[in-house]
């Protein structure tokens, strides 16, 4: 009887131990991903705040990009949206187009050490104006890391990226 106290005692002390451990470290992904990002703000530029129509971060409320893990490349695409006062009237006019903003631009991914159970990204690489842009953000892995929820850490845009 006592050796079956202590066999009990054993698992019950086994199951707590696990139950307190925390989850494995998410494996860095492989493959590709595809997603849209939403800007999280309302603001809408007119033609002279984003001078004169050029494409900047200001004035896309939307960007669609790929991901590749395996070769660390990303590309990224966006929607322009400027609006304009009409002649002789109140009312607006939004102008929306698109544009490739970078393709085939260096992506570094790596396990954050801030975020738990998420993966930090950046990247480097000159816009379609010639300006210099810098963007790092989170990929938090669900759904058994077929999705990831996508978060800019220096610009506001969220968004969805699935694996493809």
């Amino acid at each position: 009887m006592k050796r079956f106290a202590k066999v009990i005692t054993a698992v019950i002390f086994l199951i707590s131990v696990s139950a307190i451990a925390a989850p494995p470290a998410p494996q860095l992904p492989t493959g590709a991903c595809a997603g849209l990002l939403k800007k999280t703000s309302v603001v809408t530029y007119t033609d002279a705040d984003s001078a004169a129509g050029k494409i900047t971060s200001d004035n896309v409320p939307y960007a669609h990009f790929y991901i590749d893990f395996d070769d660390g490349l990303i590309d990224i695409g966006g929607v322009r949206e400027r609006s304009r006062l009409l002649e002789g009237d109140d009312s607006e006019q939004t102008i929306i187009d698109s544009a490739l903003l970078v393709q085939d631009a260096t992506l570094n991914l790596k396990q954050s050490p801030t975020f738990r159970y998420a993966f930090e990204f950046d990247t480097s690489f000159t816009d379609l104006n010639g300006e210099p842009t810098y963007l790092q953000g989170l990929l938090i892995p669900t759904n058994g890391a077929a999705t990831f929820l996508v978060s800019f850490i220096n610009a506001p845009f969220t968004g969805v990226c699935q694996k493809i």
